[in-house]
Formats: structure tokens, sequence, C-alpha cells
């Protein structure tokens, strides 16, 4: 081929991908345009995700305290995930090295810049030890609604200490952050959680039949959600 033919193919190239780029744009403009009319609300044409807000200093409260996950807490969390109920309750993802660790670890701070999601340690500020994880995932900035999920290792449990991190992550999520919204999903026979949301401000909503599963079976699940007005 030679360099003429080769011009003539990128310009052919370049003036498709502007068409079909400009073909996207007209579809959106008229897709926004019925939803528009039915009273719906409008997609923004090239929304982009904000970056979710770094937390470089702890939230500190009486008995915990709220961090960012570190590369040293990789062999913490190895050790967290195969002593413990985890993936039954939360649904967490079982990590068995250091290495897949750091790379989970990693992969949160792409997470948290690019706008889908915020993970953050919970620890015991009296031992000084990773007890737990606070999240905010499944993130819709149109809606400006948002899920939370959470674990607790077992021997930390009964003892307040997740009511206190829950109370201070949904507090610094509504006031740094335009999230209105926040939903939390979990097993309609995990009361414990279900009573620990409610303790936060958490208002149920309901019951979704065989909405998740767990050990090969569909379970319910119950839905509970928390307002930035809720804690005004």
């Amino acid at each position: 081929m030679s360099r003429r033919e080769a011009a003539g193919c990128c310009s052919a190239v370049h003036e498709m991908a502007t068409a079909v780029e400009a073909a996207g744009r007209r579809c959106l403009r008229a897709t926004n345009a019925g939803l528009a009319r039915l009273g719906w609300r409008v997609v923004r044409e090239g929304a982009k995700r904000p970056p979710l807000p770094r937390l470089d200093r702890s939230l500190r409260g009486d008995r915990v305290l709220l961090r960012r996950f570190d590369a040293d807490d990789a062999a913490e969390l190895v050790a967290i995930d195969s002593a413990s109920d985890l993936r039954y309750w939360a649904n967490w993802r079982m990590l068995a090295t250091p290495d897949e660790a750091r790379r989970w670890i990693q992969s949160q701070e792409n997470q948290r810049s690019s706008g889908e999601g915020l993970v953050l340690a919970v620890v015991e500020a009296a031992a000084d030890r990773v007890c737990g994880m606070l999240e905010v995932h499944r993130i819709d900035w149109n809606y400006g609604r948002a899920s939370i999920g959470l674990w607790l290792i077992p021997e930390a449990r009964g003892r307040g200490l997740m009511a206190e991190a829950l109370a201070m992550f949904v507090r610094w999520i509504f006031s740094s952050t335009t999230l209105e919204r926040l939903e939390c999903l979990t097993l309609a026979e995990n009361e414990h959680a279900i009573a620990l949301a409610e303790s936060c401000g958490f208002r149920r909503e309901g019951v979704l039949r065989r909405r998740v599963m767990r050990d090969g079976h569909h379970r319910d699940a119950v839905l509970l959600s928390l307002l930035r007005e809720d804690l005004s």
C-alpha cells in the first residue's frame, strides 16, 4: 500500500469515527428528549464521575478510627480471611496471599479516583488492629445514590464498634460528596446487620425476595436506606 493509499484509509477511518460519534450524540439527545417528555431524569451528555474524597487523615471516634488501607495491612487481611465467616455474611472475596491483598488495596485507590467506590479500614483504637471494613459502591452520580457494604471480624462484634464506625462513615460521606441516598442491602436472616443499620438511622424499606445468592441458594434480602436529610 502506498503512502497516498494509507493516508486515504486513515482519513476514511477518521471520518467514519466522527460520523459514529455524531450519531451517538444525536441518539443521546433524542433519548433525553423522550425521557424529559415522560418527566424522567435526563442523562447528561458527556457526564463524568467525580472522584471520591481521599481520606488523608483518619476519622477518629472514641473506640475506633477509619483510615485508608495501606500495603502494611496485606498480611492482616489474609489472616482475617482465613479465619472468619465473612464470605457468607458480607459476600467478601477471599484474599489468599499478601501479594493478592496488596493488589486489592491498590485497586481500591483506582476505584476511588475514578469515582466508582471507596473503601476504608475500621481500626480498633485500643488494639491498633484492623477489625473491619466500610465501603460505598454501586454509585449512581446522576441520581445521587450509592450502596454501602461492611464487615467486622467475629471477635470484635457485640461491643458497638461498627455502630460507632458506621455513624462516622455516613456523616463523612454526606458531608464530602453530593450523594443524597445511601442504601444497605443485607441478608434477611442477618438480624444483627439490620439492627446495626437501623441504629444509625437507616430505615427499612422492604424485603427483596430471592435477591441474593449464598452457598448456591437464592435468599431473601432486606433493603434499608438513609437520606441526607435524615441526619439533619
